[in-house]
């Protein structure tokens, strides 16, 4: 096969203006002025100056078009398809995060050092930690954004529990010295909207984490409590704040099913933006309104089942045919950073199937049920679309298929989605027929979070492995050891649970 060891592609970005949201839920809402931060732990909202410029687009939004490079060669072990630009360091640590399933190897030293550090100090002896502790409940980034916490590493060699000595020793000093002033706001820098997020996860990390120091995990379940009650209240404003009209389903949905338009359910829009409340408020009102675009106004508003297809659109020639061919499909394990992998078998997808609202129905369906596992609300879905055995004519028969999988995936179902590998068999030589006019209408951040692969089922399983896949979530026919009778096993067994 025909690859580069180092593609000339780089991760692009446009320079632009802070977000600006339209006043039209089809797009984003207007900014309201309480999208400040998340918040710190005394509950208040996190005021910074530089947030709305920090605020990067998300793939809800990436509706913007692009020129396509001229050529697109297929990825080497993993190399994200994008067209030439530059990008802030920020976006490429977090896509990278997205599509590798960990952060950059330099970040990842730092983080694994920092929670090592924390650790060490979670485990001193409370009278040693008093001090530090009184520095945290003022400044719970502490072990996130403060320049000091990094030097105490430093000094000690990156030695953690020599780091947290030196560390209860500066903090016991500095209040012999200074009083309730060694606390004050102004020794410690002004965090970003970043690093609130990054405390934010690490929290969320710490409340499960084994072994860890019961104070710093009350400190970590405080603090996480406070940020999703200040955001889903700011939601609530921002959902408000849209025109009752614009928002119609949403209304029916909350009147009809309270107990499904619920504080977490407004979390699952919440994670997807990455908190915030403007986005997720617009998100979730886009997602009622395809529901009931959808399934009708009789059952929208309820958990939708397989006999909710079956009767909608039929068995035989309708949701039901497409649900069976495999065409989505929901892989049973997560891959080894715990996200849930979704794949879409083009193959599968029949040259005259005309039914296009069926084949939304059961796209919407498969998505929601991945949805249902714990580890995607967590972790994400990586989308994994096998172009393997198509010929270059099927896509032309479903022309609008990809333009709305794209708006599920991206714009309406509260997943994140964290990368999109391609993957091209030897017998698709027109591969780059596909991609080229394809990548020209996707936005920015869904580019760097694409990856295409091309070659054997050796070579798309081994790339596959090298982000965090094992052969027991990837399909047998792209090397892996899924086999299509597991997701006919899957079905059936929904269907006789009634979901």
């Amino acid at each position: 096969r025909t690859t580069t060891p180092s593609m000339t592609a780089a991760i692009a970005a446009e320079n632009k203006e802070p977000r600006k949201y339209s006043s039209s839920v089809s797009g984003h809402m207007p900014d309201s002025g309480g999208e400040a931060a998340l918040v710190k732990e005394n509950g208040n909202l996190a005021s910074n100056a530089s947030l709305a410029s920090a605020a990067a687009s998300a793939g809800s939004s990436e509706t913007a078009k692009e020129a396509a490079p001229a050529v697109i060669e297929p990825g080497h072990y993993g190399r994200t398809m994008i067209t030439t630009g530059t990008v802030t360091a920020e976006e490429f640590n977090s896509v990278y995060r997205d599509v590798y399933g960990k952060p950059p190897p330099d970040v990842e030293r730092m983080e694994k050092r920092m929670a090592d550090l924390e650790r060490e100090v979670g485990r001193l002896p409370e009278e040693r930690k008093a001090s530090v502790l009184r520095a945290l409940r003022n400044n719970p980034l502490l072990f996130v954004s403060s320049a000091h916490t990094n030097l105490f590493l430093e000094a000690e060699e990156f030695d953690a529990k020599e780091g947290a000595l030196r560390m209860t020793r500066y903090w016991e000093q500095r209040e012999q010295m200074f009083g309730e002033r060694a606390f004050s706001s102004e020794v410690f820098k002004n965090p970003t909207r970043d690093d609130y997020l990054k405390y934010y996860k690490r929290c969320s990390s710490l409340i499960d984490e084994k072994g860890a120091d019961e104070t710093m995990r009350t400190v970590a379940r405080h603090y996480v409590s406070n940020v999703r009650k200040a955001k889903i209240a700011a939601m609530d404003v921002a959902i408000e704040d849209i025109p009752r009209h614009e928002r119609t389903a949403l209304l029916d949905a909350e009147r009809l099913s309270p107990d499904l338009v619920s504080d977490e359910h407004k979390l699952l829009f919440l994670h997807c933006e990455d908190f915030y409340e403007v986005a997720a408020a617009a998100r979730m009102v886009r997602y009622w309104e395809m529901k009931r675009e959808l399934f009708g106004p009789t059952i929208f508003h309820q958990r939708i089942c397989t006999s909710d297809l079956e009767n909608l659109f039929g068995v035989g020639d309708g949701a039901g045919t497409e649900l069976d061919s495999g065409l989505w499909r929901v892989m049973s394990r997560a891959d080894e950073h715990g996200r849930i992998v979704v794949v879409v078998s083009y193959s599968r997808l029949a040259h005259e199937f005309k039914n296009e609202k069926a084949l939304d129905a059961v796209t919407w369906y498969v998505i929601e049920s991945a949805l249902e596992k714990y580890s995607c609300q967590k972790n994400g879905v990586v989308y994994i679309i096998n172009y393997k055995g198509v010929d270059r004519e099927l896509p032309g028969h479903q022309p609008n298929f990809r333009k709305r999988c794209l708006k599920f995936m991206f714009d309406t179902v509260p997943v994140r989605a964290k990368a999109i590998h391609i993957c091209f068999g030897t017998d698709c030589t027109w591969w780059q027929k596909i991609i080229v006019p394809g990548f020209s209408v996707l936005g920015k951040m869904i580019k760097m979070k694409a990856v295409v692969h091309y070659g054997t089922d050796e070579q798309l399983m081994a790339e596959l492995k090298d982000h965090g896949m094992s052969e027991d979530c990837v399909p047998i026919d792209l090397g892996g050891s899924v086999t299509f009778d597991s997701w006919q096993d899957i079905m059936a067994g929904r269907r006789d649970a009634g979901i």
